[in-house]
């Protein structure tokens, strides 16, 4: 079979963009299983690079008086990182929010509705993304509140996914967006 292999790096330290510097790489990871697997590999395509120089989230939510007659949503309001593969679903998360919005509010607080419903919806996605980049001592920006037990209990998550399936399913459940995060609290 084929398979798709992601790497990601922070803060200057990435994978090179050739087979063998990325292979070399891999081996400096803290799981030997990934460089032991595609040693074996023979790559199919070239290697590709893509940088997202940062992450942002726009709060328009808190405008006081946000334009009429435009919204912003996706990228354009939150721009989290790629790694996740969160990006297209959120945008859709949000477009679904804007559907109800029209549906229910007058054009005038169309606006302020939606906004507050769209940062509903990034919320989880940025804490997400947000505490995972946090662990570097270099990130900077205003740091997500309760970040060291969101970290903590994220690890353990993880770890805990590797071995059970019903973990992995709730995890891989929330991260795909098909159930909130409080899903995790309770995996079966």
């Amino acid at each position: 079979g084929q398979w798709i292999v992601t790497f990601q790096g922070y803060h200057g330290d990435f994978a090179p963009d050739d087979w063998a510097g990325a292979l070399a790489w891999a081996g400096t990871l803290d799981q030997p299983a990934v460089h032991d697997m595609l040693a074996h590999a023979t790559p199919t395509t070239p290697v590709q690079r893509a940088r997202v120089p940062f992450y942002r989230w726009r709060h328009l939510e808190r405008l006081r008086t946000p334009p009429l007659g435009i919204v912003s949503l996706g990228d354009a309001m939150v721009t989290l990182d790629p790694t996740y593969g969160q990006g297209m679903g959120m945008a859709t998360l949000h477009a679904e929010a804007l559907a109800r919005c029209l549906d229910a509010a007058p054009l005038d607080a169309l606006p302020r509705r939606f906004y507050r419903e769209a940062a509903r919806v990034a919320e989880p996605l940025w804490l997400m993304c947000a505490s995972e980049n946090f662990r570097f001592a270099q990130t900077i920006g205003e740091k997500p509140a309760n970040l060291a037990f969101i970290n903590w209990y994220k690890t353990r998550v993880i770890r805990l996914a590797g071995s059970n399936d019903a973990v992995a399913r709730a995890f891989y459940d929330v991260v795909h967006m098909l159930q909130p995060v409080s899903r995790l609290a309770l995996p079966d």
